[in-house]
């Protein structure tokens, strides 16, 4: 039943997500296409802010596993925590798998099921001024100094929207 339930959740998210991407155009002025440039790089404690929607990391903490959860040899949890403001007219959809982490071996992981994270970014929706916080658990190699967290605003999409380098 768990999986049956897990696995209408992941495509009643995917189907909003695909539904919720941009139609506009950039604007256009004496001909030439005008687009607005954004930063595409944040630091810890750096807002991005994408069509009106201000998505923040806030903390990145190292574990080396829960009392159920342990990662591989070699590896550690890394676990970041994330602020998500909607400032659009719009409803946004949110959800944890917008996110992934590139290491420095050039690997893009999704987050890890743990069973004892407090405060897991779960999926839903935000109204106009709403927020949320959360966290999310990736399993990464001990140590590694050139992490960075992508959003995805589409799966579709190819390219994150924006990243955020989460240091040493």
């Amino acid at each position: 039943m768990k999986k049956i339930l897990s696995g209408f959740l992941v495509l009643t998210c995917l189907l909003g997500m695909s539904a919720c991407s941009s139609d506009e155009e950039p604007s256009t002025e004496g001909g030439e296409v005008k687009q607005e440039e954004q930063k595409s790089e944040y630091a810890l404690n750096e807002t991005a802010e994408i069509e009106g929607v201000k998505y923040t990391l806030t903390a990145v903490e190292r574990n080396s596993g829960f009392s159920y959860n342990t990662p591989e040899s070699g590896k550690e949890y890394v676990i970041v925590t994330v602020s998500i403001e909607n400032g659009s007219e719009d409803k946004v959809d949110y959800n944890p798998y917008n996110f992934k982490m590139l290491n420095s071996q050039g690997q893009e992981i999704d987050n890890a099921f743990v069973v004892d994270l407090d405060n897991q970014l779960d999926s839903g929706e935000l109204t106009l001024g709403g927020s949320i916080t959360g966290r999310m658990c990736f399993e990464e190699p001990a140590g590694d100094t050139g992490l960075k967290l992508n959003f995805y605003d589409n799966i579709f999409n190819e390219e994150p929207r924006c990243s955020f380098v989460l240091g040493a």
